[in-house]
């Protein structure tokens, strides 16, 4: 594979995962983003192994072991709830193992196509894929201000809470990289962005890219925060209601975003308790296991239908519900590896384009755990996969990276 060969595969899969995915969601208006994240895998393993590379096809041997092994204890774990657990649901359980293997497969034949490519050609790649969704968002901002979208419709994407999980992650590289100037003027920019979309998720995001950004200068934290709480108590904000009726979180709420959010912890510890530890099964929340009070609450609201019913409303609590004690271990491992790739983040000079990009994807994937989650099965979850295989394997297990 020679040199432009690789820089157009690379930027056609990039494409592909951070614009062409989301659009087919909304295109052929599936339920999940499932869909989008098998037509990419399905490209990436095509594309790749039409180049006949024996570097891209190259897969490390200690991460096929550990692979083996996880998906054994997968498979043991939906053998044990599946005999024990009333309704449980083995075709979706199945088809999920099936897409495991092939997420587990093909995520590291995608990380080295992104390794082989000069660092600057990446970085270049990645920064314009970053202002093209930027502008996509104001675009969509001024057509939704112009009732050419109904809603909160945008274009290329189903609604901002997704445009938000693909854009969050490219912001966080390039603030690792700007200049201290170019990141406050960007903050400013998303924020503004942001409020206009009025979402909630986009919001958080930036403020926990604003914390990892400005780790070492505090101060700066509290003035962007207690500038935010100045602007809603000083100004008449139209949609400062907006942010307060998602902010209150409790059973009582009406609000339906606050009632999924709760919804999927409540079958979280119900799982939990109800099952010993053991959970409910791969794939199987909204089938097997108590609906609970909140989604109880949210069917009689919506006149019999239930929303986020399979999904939780965020990634965690579905993991909890699922695999038990094991997703909460599992869940306490990454929020601690997260803790130890922040130090290295602020610590460190970041000249190697492609770790940061990848510890980029990493952390922002706690915004799909605990805010607003879409599944196992998604194209930022497949990116997920990948950047957790150049984290561990190919720079912790061999030394390349220090997180102690």
């Amino acid at each position: 594979m020679n040199k432009n060969q690789g820089e157009l595969l690379f930027r056609s899969i990039f494409f592909l995962i951070y614009i062409i995915s989301n659009s087919l969601f909304v295109i052929i208006s599936t339920s999940s983003l499932r869909f989008s994240m098998i037509v990419v895998m399905i490209f990436v393993v095509f594309l790749i192994t039409g180049i006949n590379s024996e570097k891209l096809l190259r897969i490390n041997k200690s991460y096929m072991f550990i692979s083996i092994l996880v998906f054994l204890a997968v498979i043991f774990h939906s053998i044990i709830t599946g005999i024990f657990i009333d309704n449980y649901n083995i075709t979706r359980a199945f088809l999920s193992l099936i897409l495991l293997i092939l997420m587990f497969t093909t995520a590291p034949l995608l990380a080295n196509l992104f390794e082989s490519i000069e660092k600057i050609t990446f970085y270049k790649t990645i920064i314009q894929s970053y202002y093209c969704l930027l502008f996509i968002g104001f675009l969509s901002v001024i057509l939704q201000k112009g009732n050419f979208l109904y809603g909160k419709e945008m274009l290329l994407f189903n609604e901002p809470s997704h445009y938000a999980l693909v854009l969050l992650p490219l912001c966080l590289y390039y603030m690792i990289l700007s200049k201290h100037n170019k990141k406050n003027y960007h903050l400013l920019v998303l924020t503004f962005l942001a409020l206009l979309l009025e979402n909630l998720t986009f919001i958080v995001g930036i403020i926990f890219i604003l914390i990892l950004v400005n780790w070492k200068y505090k101060y700066r934290i509290i003035l962007f925060i207690s500038g935010l709480l100045f602007f809603f108590s000083t100004f008449d904000f139209p949609s400062i209601s907006y942010y307060s009726n998602r902010l209150l979180i409790n059973k009582s709420s009406n609000n339906l975003s606050v009632l999924v959010f709760v919804s999927g912890w409540e079958r979280a510890y119900d799982a939990l308790i109800d099952t010993y530890g053991i959970g409910i099964g791969i794939q199987n929340l909204g089938y097997a296991g108590n609906i609970g009070a909140s989604m109880e609450k949210i069917g009689f609201l919506l006149n019999g239908t239930f929303i986020n019913l399979y999904d939780g409303g965020t990634l965690a609590p579905k993991i909890i519900a699922e695999f038990g004690l094991i997703g909460v271990i599992a869940l306490i491992y990454y929020i601690r590896t997260s803790y130890k790739l922040i130090k290295v983040l602020v610590t460190k000079n970041n000249d190697d384009l492609i770790s940061v990009f990848f510890v980029s994807i990493f952390l922002m994937f706690n915004v799909q755990l605990f805010v607003r989650g879409v599944g196992y099965f998604s194209p930022m979850s497949y990116m997920f996969a990948t950047a957790a295989y150049v984290i561990f394997v190919e720079k912790i297990l061999t030394g390349k990276l220090e997180i102690n």
